[in-house]
């Protein structure tokens, strides 16, 4: 793979409801060092304004392209997306969602250097409603690359980075044949890990190149919903595969399979037939999980934490997310 190639990059934009903070996220794409991108903006149905401001960038910008369709969810965008994609390399961006302006120049780097499939960089966080927003200053960063078991293994173990879309950029073949689960929110969940094992190579910079949005309305941020419990299906339709076909990914799958559950249990307040499910679940798996020294320090305690009891470990583990 050349170093000066001037490899076309599709970028995937998914857009819902984002009407305050589409204009930033487009504008931080238009203007990237790197210029010879395909901007694809997908209006998934949102009843705001974003369908016409989608169009009025596109006049901006003979680079962007622009999809309306009938509102479907993330995966649906994102894989209507993928269908008129024509670039070498992909990344998908969430439209509220800003990237550091040499990100896809950075990006290329990392694949060219290390004659890799996927880069995969880390991110920083802002708030808008915060009063200052604090720039860390990177004293110093480091990049290493994997080969795809042993990067799939460390996004499992959440070492270095997790199983989002974003904060990556793609080589289209790993896409082949993958398609978001449309209806199902958490979709990364049960996808991620399988580009990652199409690949050879996949190189990681700790340089925080994604600017990640913190919303209060986000669906993160709100009160547990039943549909919150797709988080707990795509985790197990991540855990059958990987059980079924990849068994040496088996205990870091579990790992992060127990993850998804203590995130979403520690949301839930009142005793539902939801939450005697996920105490079931973690159950099943938290021995293994305790034993596994390659799981995290927050995992392996969560689990020890919940042979004394559920309802101290879900306060515990509440008290400790208040405090970051």
């Amino acid at each position: 793979m050349r170093k000066d190639t001037n490899s076309l990059v599709s970028v995937i934009v998914p857009i819902y409801k984002v009407e305050a903070d589409l204009p930033n996220c487009v504008q931080s794409i238009c203007n990237q060092t790197y210029t010879n991108l395909e901007i694809i903006l997908v209006d998934d149905g949102s009843p705001d304004n974003c369908g016409q401001m989608c169009d009025e960038f596109a006049k901006n910008d003979t680079r962007i392209k622009v999809i309306h369709k009938v509102n479907g969810g993330l995966s649906q965008a994102r894989n209507a997306g993928m269908c008129i994609m024509t670039g070498e390399y992909v990344t998908f961006v969430d439209s509220d969602d800003i990237l550091e302006l040499n990100f896809v120049e950075e990006m290329l780097k990392l694949i060219y250097k290390y004659e890799a499939q996927i880069a995969v960089c880390k991110n920083s966080t802002f708030n808008k409603n915060a009063i200052v927003n604090k720039k860390i200053v990177e004293k110093e960063t480091s990049e290493q690359c994997f080969d795809a078991v042993e990067a799939t293994r460390n996004m499992l173990y959440q070492k270095g980075f997790d199983v989002a879309a974003w904060g990556k950029m793609y080589h289209k073949d790993t896409l082949q044949g993958i398609s978001f689960p449309e209806g199902l929110i958490h979709e990364d969940i049960p996808t991620t890990y399988k580009v990652m094992l199409k690949c050879k190579r996949v190189a990681f910079t700790t340089r925080k190149l994604y600017c990640y949005q913190i919303r209060e309305a986000s669906i993160e941020n709100q009160k547990f919903t039943i549909k919150k419990m797709d988080c707990i299906k795509t985790a197990q339709m991540m855990l059958e595969d990987i059980s079924n076909n990849h068994p040496e990914l088996l205990k870091a799958a579990q790992s992060r399979y127990v993850a998804a559950n203590f995130h979403i249990l520690a949301q839930i307040k009142n005793d539902i037939p939801e939450k005697k499910m996920i105490i079931n679940n973690i159950k099943q798996v938290r021995n293994e999980v305790i034993r596994d020294k390659s799981a995290s320090i927050r995992v392996r305690g969560a689990c020890m934490l919940s042979c004394f009891g559920f309802n101290i470990t879900i306060a515990i583990l509440n008290l400790i997310k208040a405090k970051q």
